[in-house]
């Protein structure tokens, strides 16, 4: 039977200590498709006590227009695999 090397977006490679499992490249594929390739990281999760609303939202008519079409839940969902899976 053959081993095998990728499985639904999942890098699988045996190794010494057993399995390693990792999604590096469906994670690039995310920040591609969004044009986050050069996006500073951050801390996940947030630090606890940030709250935040609708009044985080854009304010302006110019800030309202940049967001409309950016496809949030698509990323979401994208993003929520990859946290689920490994």
């Amino acid at each position: 039977m053959k081993e095998i090397n990728h499985m639904l977006g999942i890098k699988v490679k045996k190794v010494e200590e057993g399995i390693h499992i990792s999604q590096t490249a469906y994670a690039n594929r995310i920040l591609e498709k969004f044009g986050m390739m050069n996006c500073k990281p951050r801390l996940v999760p947030l630090p606890v006590g940030i709250s935040l609303s609708l009044n985080d939202g854009p304010d302006t008519e110019k800030e309202k227009e940049e967001i409309k079409g950016v496809p949030y839940q698509e990323a979401l969902g994208l993003l929520m695999w990859l946290q689920v899976t490994t």
